[in-house]
C-alpha cells in the first residue's frame, strides 16, 4: 500500500490549487549537448568506477548556474551495449518522468476526455497529447483505476520518451539545426544514440519504481542510483580500450569525420528487442569483463508494449492516448517527401514516426548502398 499512498498524496498536492497550475509548474527536461561516437570534438569518458557518474539533475536551480557534477557530456564504450551517449541517456530518462507525471494526472481526472490537450515543445518541435477515456475507464473504482493508471503511464512514458528522442534524430537527418549553422546530419541515427534512448527508457522506469517521481530531488537520487547500477552492469571499458574500439570501427560506419552507415533500429519496431552494436574482435573489452564469459555479448533492450495490460483489463490502453508532433513546414515536407503540396504538417503517434523512419531507410540505402544499415559487412 505504500506505493498507492504516496501517489494519492502526491496527486492531491499536485492538484490542490488546480491541476492546470500544477502542470504549468512541471518543467520539461533540460537540454543536454551530445556528441559523435568517433574522433573529433566529442569527449570520451573512461568510467573506471561507473557508479560514480555524479548526481543526476532534472533541472538546475534557478540563479545557481550549472553546478551539477553529473557526467552528461561524454560518450562511453561498454562491453554489452557498445557506444553510449550520456547526454541522450539523461535527457530521455527525464522525458520518462515528465510523460509519466502528466499522463498519470490526466488519467486520474474525473473525465480525462474533457481535459484540454497537453502541449510542450522541445528542440524545434511541438507536441500535443490528449486522452480518450471510455466510460468503462471512469467506472473503475478509484484504487484499482490508480494502479492501472500507474502501469499505463509507465508504459507510455517509456515509449513516448523514446519517440521524442527519435523525432530529434529524424529532424537531424533532414537538416534541422538547433544551433545554426552547425549541421547535425552526421549525428543522426548513429550507433550510440538509438541504444542510449532505449536504455534510458528502461532506467527511467526503474527510477519510477523506486522513488516518488513527484519529488524532483527524490527522482534525481533514484536516477543516480539506477543509472550507476545499469552502467556498471554494461561494463564500461577504459580509455585505451575505447580508442581501440574507435580504430576498429573506422571504415565500417564512420570515416574521415563522416557517418557512413546508420542505425534505424529504435526499439519501437514490432516486438523484437533493441540489440546494440558491438565492435567485433575487441579483445580488450573481453578482458575487461567482470564475468567468466570471454566474448562480449550485446544485451537485448526490450521496451514494454500494451499486450499484457490490455489482456488483463479488456481495455485497449494505447487507444486512450492521442499524441502528435508538429514542426516547421519545410521540415515536415522533407519528412513526408511530398513538397509544398503535402498536408497536414502533423505526425500522429508511433505509426507516423515509423513511416518517417522507413523513408529514411530508403534514402540511406540509395545514398550508401544496400549494406548501409549493416556495419559489420565490408563495403
Amino acid at each position: 500500500m505504500r506505493g498507492l499512498s504516496w501517489v494519492v498524496m502526491s496527486l492531491l498536492a499536485f492538484c490542490l490549487s488546480g491541476c492546470a497550475t500544477g502542470l504549468q509548474e512541471l518543467s520539461t527536461p533540460r537540454i543536454r549537448v551530445g556528441g559523435l561516437p568517433y574522433p573529433g570534438l566529442t569527449f570520451y569518458v573512461a568510467l573506471e568506477q561507473p557508479v560514480n557518474l555524479g548526481t543526476h539533475r532534472y533541472q538546475i536551480m534557478q540563479g545557481m548556474g550549472d553546478h551539477s557534477d553529473e557526467v552528461s557530456g561524454g560518450i562511453v564504450y561498454t562491453r554489452h551495449a557498445g557506444f553510449i551517449d550520456m547526454a541522450h541517456v539523461r535527457s530521455t530518462i527525464d522525458w520518462v518522468r515528465y510523460v509519466y507525471l502528466v499522463t498519470l494526472q490526466r488519467l486520474m481526472a474525473t473525465d480525462p476526455s474533457m481535459e484540454p490537450p497537453l502541449r510542450w515543445s522541445w528542440l524545434g518541435m511541438d507536441y500535443q497529447m490528449s486522452f480518450r477515456a471510455p466510460k468503462k475507464w471512469t467506472e473503475i473504482p478509484e484504487p484499482r483505476r490508480l494502479l492501472l493508471a500507474q502501469e499505463a503511464a509507465k508504459i507510455l512514458a517509456q515509449r513516448l520518451a523514446t519517440s521524442i528522442s527519435t523525432w530529434h534524430e529524424i529532424g537531424s537527418w533532414h537538416g534541422q539545426m538547433i544551433v545554426p549553422p552547425i549541421q547535425e546530419i552526421r549525428s543522426a541515427f548513429t550507433w550510440d544514440d538509438t541504444s542510449s534512448h532505449v536504455l534510458a527508457a528502461l532506467v527511467g522506469a526503474g527510477a519510477l519504481s523506486n522513488a516518488n517521481p513527484f519529488l524532483e530531488e527524490e527522482w534525481n537520487h533514484a536516477v543516480t542510483r539506477e543509472l550507476g547500477l545499469a552502467m556498471a552492469a554494461l561494463v564500461p571499458v577504459d580509455l585505451d580500450c575505447q580508442n581501440q574500439a574507435l580504430a576498429r570501427s573506422q571504415g565500417l560506419w564512420w570515416s574521415g569525420g563522416q557517418t557512413l552507415r546508420r542505425d534505424l533500429d529504435t526499439g519501437l519496431q514490432g516486438a523484437e528487442p533493441k540489440r546494440p552494436w558491438l565492435v567485433k574482435g575487441l579483445r580488450c573489452a573481453d578482458t575487461a569483463a567482470v564475468s567468466a564469459a570471454r566474448a562480449s555479448l550485446a544485451w537485448a533492450f526490450q521496451l514494454p508494449d500494451w499486450r499484457e495490460l490490455n489482456q488483463s483489463t479488456g481495455l485497449s490502453f494505447e487507444s486512450l492516448f492521442d499524441w502528435e508532433v508538429t514542426m516547421p513546414s519545410w521540415l515536415a515536407e522533407q519528412v513526408r517527401g511530398c513538397g509544398t503540396s503535402c498536408a497536414p504538417h502533423v505526425f500522429r503517434g508511433e505509426a507516423d514516426l515509423l513511416r518517417a523512419i522507413e523513408r529514411i531507410r530508403t534514402q540511406v540505402e540509395q545514398q550508401s548502398g544496400a549494406k548501409a544499415l549493416r556495419p559489420d559487412e565490408s563495403r
